[in-house]
C-alpha cells in the first residue's frame, strides 16, 4: 500500500497531465543523458508541484535530514505558502517563472510588511527554501519538481541580493543568476544547493554531475548552450547570446536597456565591496 505522501504526489502528477492535455510538452532530459548538453529550454509550466508544510513536518518527525533549517517559526512557512499560491496563479495566467517572481515579490512585501527587511526572517525563509529545494534535488522525479527547484533557487537568489540593492537591481541580478540555474539543468541545480547547505546530502550527486558540461541559455532564442560558446554583452555584462544573429536581433530592444542594466550590476558589486 503506497504511503500518503506518494498518493498525494501521484494525484499531483495526474492533475498536471490533465491540465496540460492537448499541448505536447517537450521531454525533459534527465540524468540518463550521461552528461550530454541539453538542446532546448523546457516549456514554461502552468503551475508547479510543491511540498506542503504538513509534508515537511512529517519529514521532520520521521527523522529525515532538515538540510540546515534554522527556525521552526510559523511566519516563514506562512510567507512561503502564500507566496507559492501567488506564483501558481501567475503561471496559470500565462506568465513565465521569472515574470511570476517579479510580479509576486512586491505583493508579498506589502502583504507581510517589514518581514523581508528583517535579516533574521530572511535567513529563516532562506533556510526553509534551501531545505525544500534540496529535497527536490535529491528526489528529482520529474518536470514538476525541476520547476519547483528553479522557483526555490529564484527566491534564494532574491533573498541573497536583498541587502544593499534597490528592487530593480535585485531583479536584474535575479534574472542573470536564475538563467544560469535553469539553463544548467541538474548540474547547476545540484551545485547551487550543495554549496549552501551544511549537510552532505548532495555530495554523492555532486560528484556524479560535476563532469556534465556547464550550460546556460541564450536570452533571445532560449536555446541551452555550452557556456563556452555563449557570449555576454560587452557593455552591460549581463545578457548573453549564442550567436551574432541573436545579438543583432535583440539590439533594438537591448539598446535602451544596456546602460541601465550595467549600472545595476555595478551597484551590486559596490554593495559587496
Amino acid at each position: 500500500m503506497p504511503s500518503s505522501r506518494k498518493r498525494k504526489k501521484g494525484k499531483a502528477r495526474k492533475a498536471l497531465r490533465a491540465t496540460l492535455s492537448g499541448a505536447r510538452r517537450q521531454p525533459l532530459p534527465q540524468s540518463c543523458q550521461h552528461g550530454k548538453a541539453r538542446t532546448a529550454k523546457p516549456p514554461e509550466p502552468k503551475f508547479f508541484w510543491s511540498p506542503t508544510w504538513q509534508e515537511e513536518r512529517v519529514n521532520r518527525r520521521n527523522g529525515q535530514c532538515e538540510h540546515g533549517i534554522t527556525s521552526f517559526s510559523i511566519e516563514p512557512e506562512l510567507f512561503k505558502s502564500s507566496f507559492e499560491m501567488m506564483i501558481s496563479q501567475f503561471l496559470a495566467n500565462g506568465k513565465t517563472l521569472i515574470e511570476a517572481l517579479i510580479a509576486s515579490f512586491p505583493i508579498a512585501t506589502s502583504s507581510f510588511p517589514g518581514n523581508l527587511d528583517d535579516s533574521n526572517f530572511r535567513e529563516s525563509l532562506k533556510s526553509l527554501y534551501l531545505a525544500t529545494g534540496t529535497n527536490s534535488v535529491c528526489s528529482w522525479e520529474g518536470y514538476e519538481e525541476e520547476v519547483y527547484i528553479w522557483y526555490c533557487a529564484g527566491v534564494i537568489i532574491y533573498l541573497e541580493e536583498y541587502e544593499g540593492l534597490d528592487f530593480k537591481a535585485r531583479l536584474v541580478k535575479l534574472k542573470m543568476r536564475l538563467d544560469d540555474v535553469v539553463g544548467g539543468g541538474e548540474r547547476a541545480a545540484t551545485l547551487f544547493f550543495s554549496k549552501r547547505i551544511p549537510c552532505s546530502c548532495l555530495d554523492e550527486k555532486k560528484r556524479r554531475v560535476i563532469s556534465y558540461p556547464k550550460t546556460s541559455v541564450c536570452c533571445v532564442c532560449n536555446e541551452v548552450k555550452d557556456c563556452k560558446t555563449l557570449m555576454r554583452c560587452g557593455k552591460c555584462k549581463i545578457v548573453q547570446y549564442c550567436s551574432e544573429e541573436c545579438q543583432k536581433d535583440d539590439w533594438p530592444i537591448h539598446q535602451g536597456q544596456c546602460e541601465t542594466l550595467g549600472c545595476y550590476l555595478k551597484q551590486g558589486a559596490k554593495s559587496r565591496a
